[in-house]
């Protein structure tokens, strides 16, 4: 195996080189002839994802994301782990784990007959005890990047303990305009409203848009498409290993008390993520292993 910290030893012509983000961090940059990414090692967040067959990127990155260290990108893909939403040690932890804000390890990079290039990246063990975590397991995400973006994040337990883990791959996608986004398949599904004190209802009709929304979907399909009319796409977002699809968009007031968002970016965004919750998170007994996955695609 390569040093992982020789990321030259990692290059692939033509498929894989490297560069560095706007705070000097190093970032992976694939070009395949049918697609092109970009993946921070900070956090192993995919930044960008563009399929040749459209000219518009599948991911949302807002223009005024902040790059530091400490604080998460906002948009691309996230990874919340080994939690997700408020830390279980209470304000000792940050937001969504420590995943994301960690430099990962580049351990594998390899291209195969299809020109699908696969980036394996790993989560060094450190210390968390700060956090309130003290658990040994190891973690890796595998990136398939080619006509279809991959993402399979796996944990394995390697202590003597069990280990409850609530996860999830925070995808924002782009959108022309999100007032005309609709999400079919989430007709008659339950979900857990987040917003109104996790209130619990039953999805009817289509989505309306303008204010926060933010749900746990308990019952949504494995396979969803997001319909951008405006945008003359839509998107395929199938998931595995998670309980839940979380939709999120912080509306035109929430995105306006962000200071890495601009207010009317809500209206060109829309989480849909794959997930495992606190509400019925994993648990992972000594030596087992969990994956978690998304895929997503252009349908025209």
């Amino acid at each position: 195996m390569p040093d992982p910290t020789d990321l030259q030893a990692f290059a692939i012509p033509d498929r894989v080189r490297f560069a560095t983000d706007p705070a000097g961090r190093p970032l992976i940059r694939v070009d395949t002839p049918g697609a092109h990414a970009r993946i921070s090692l900070y956090g192993a967040q995919v930044v960008a994802y563009r399929p040749d067959r459209t000219q518009a990127d599948l991911l949302f990155m807002s223009d005024r994301a902040i790059y530091r260290d400490g604080k998460a990108l906002r948009g691309g893909i996230p990874i919340c782990w080994p939690w997700f939403g408020p830390s279980p040690a209470g304000e000792v932890g940050p937001a969504h784990g420590f995943a994301r804000l960690r430099r990962w390890q580049l351990l594998e990079t390899r291209s195969d007959a299809q020109h699908t290039v696969t980036i394996t990246l790993g989560l060094p063990r450190q210390p968390a005890e700060q956090f309130g975590w003290s658990h040994i397991a190891d973690v890796r995400l595998s990136i398939s990047v080619g006509p279809t973006l991959t993402l399979m994040l796996t944990t394995t337990n390697r202590d003597t303990r069990p280990l409850i883990l609530s996860e999830a791959l925070h995808s924002y996608f782009a959108v022309a305009n999100l007032a005309q986004v609709r999400i079919p398949a989430l007709a008659g599904c339950d979900y857990i409203d987040k917003v109104a004190g996790d209130e619990r209802a039953t999805q009817q009709g289509p989505l309306t848009w303008g204010r926060t929304v933010d749900r746990i979907y308990l019952n949504a399909p494995r396979t969803v498409v997001m319909e951008d009319p405006a945008g003359n796409r839509s998107i395929r977002i199938e998931t595995s290993g998670a309980r839940h699809l979380v939709l999120w968009n912080p509306g035109t007031e929430g995105a306006a008390s962000l200071d890495d968002l601009d207010a009317d970016a809500s209206r060109h965004m829309l989480c849909v993520e794959a997930a495992n919750t606190a509400c019925d998170p994993v648990t992972l007994g000594p030596g087992e292993r969990h994956t978690l996955a998304l895929t997503c695609s252009v349908e025209a």
